[in-house]
């Protein structure tokens, strides 16, 4: 019996300096908890906060870009997700999976 896994949404704030390894990191914490339950990865959906009006959108690309990276490493796709304009960076990433249950 397969069980369908999804991992909450999962927020990260700027936590290195590098966009693309922001990215990176967000989208990795789950992605690997979803391997934590014994589930495969299928898809990811991310949501970005950006300030608009402080931030460059090509450092959003970056941040965006390594998340789809970070999928792309485990066999998956970035499916989708959405945008909003927040008073600091902010990156949530939502997993899901299968399990077998065993």
């Amino acid at each position: 019996m397969a069980l369908e896994l999804s991992v909450p949404l999962i927020f990260f704030m700027p936590i290195v300096d590098n966009p693309y390894d922001f990215g990176r990191i967000a989208a990795t914490n789950a992605i690997s908890d979803i391997f934590a339950m014994g589930g495969k990865p299928i898809m990811a959906i991310a949501i970005l906060g950006w300030p608009i009006d402080k931030l460059a959108p090509e450092i959003a690309r970056e941040v965006i870009e390594g998340g789809r990276a970070a999928c792309q490493e485990a066999g998956i796709s970035l499916a989708g997700g959405h945008s909003i304009d927040a008073p600091e960076p902010i990156f949530w990433f939502s997993g899901n999976g299968r399990c077998t249950g065993e």
